[in-house]
């Protein structure tokens, strides 16, 4: 009886370990799975994300010859229009972002299998992902500017309509400039800070 007993419980306990051993293992497993699954999806992501970095890197530099041209044209010794020319920090942000993701995307893009642990650098990614996270924050406190700016004129100010209509056009061009970043962020954060992160 004691032995059935004794048996019974050694027979208990190592069904619990080999159970606890299955469960660890499966939990591992479908983290593993999940992130060679999201490798699968890391290419759409990644082209995603080169897209957003060309917009970044070429968008202010745009803006910069635009503003240069038409103040070339404009030609007047006004003082008041001489800084339309410039780019800003958070363009200068953007083309650092953009430029650190080209040089990651290519660099691994060009790899050889044998050498692909030397090229594929996690960190110019991880650069590029928190570059763009500063950018939405640069572009929510420009944001909460703005929308205390209207509140501030449609409380006490003469016109109101024009300034909700300026305020609509700045929000729509905010996330226009805005959205490359996002882009980055959302597609890039399980490759460099999340779950799938080295």
């Amino acid at each position: 009886m004691r032995i059935e007993r004794d048996a019974g419980d050694i027979f208990g306990n190592l069904q619990d370990s080999v159970k606890d051993i299955f469960d660890d293992l499966s939990d591992g497993l479908g983290s593993v799975f999940e992130c060679i699954g999201a490798t699968f999806q890391a290419n759409k992501d990644f082209d995603m994300m080169l897209w957003a970095a060309y917009v970044m890197l070429i968008a202010p530099v745009l803006s910069f010859l635009m503003n240069g041209v038409m103040n070339q044209k404009q030609k007047t010794n006004d003082t008041d229009k001489k800084g339309a020319g410039s780019i800003g920090f958070a363009g200068i942000i953007s083309i650092i972002s953009g430029s650190i993701y080209l040089a990651f995307y290519y660099k691994a893009k060009n790899c050889s299998i044998g050498s692909f642990g030397k090229c594929f650098e996690y960190d110019l990614l991880k650069w590029h992902v928190g570059l763009s996270m500063f950018l939405l924050v640069i572009g929510a406190l420009i944001a909460v500017m703005l929308t205390l700016a209207v509140l501030g004129q449609v409380c006490c100010g003469d016109e109101k309509l024009t300034s909700i209509c300026v305020f609509i056009f700045l929000m729509i061009q905010m996330a226009f400039t805005f959205a490359p970043a996002i882009v980055s962020v959302s597609a890039g954060w399980k490759y460099t800070f999340g779950k799938c992160a080295p």
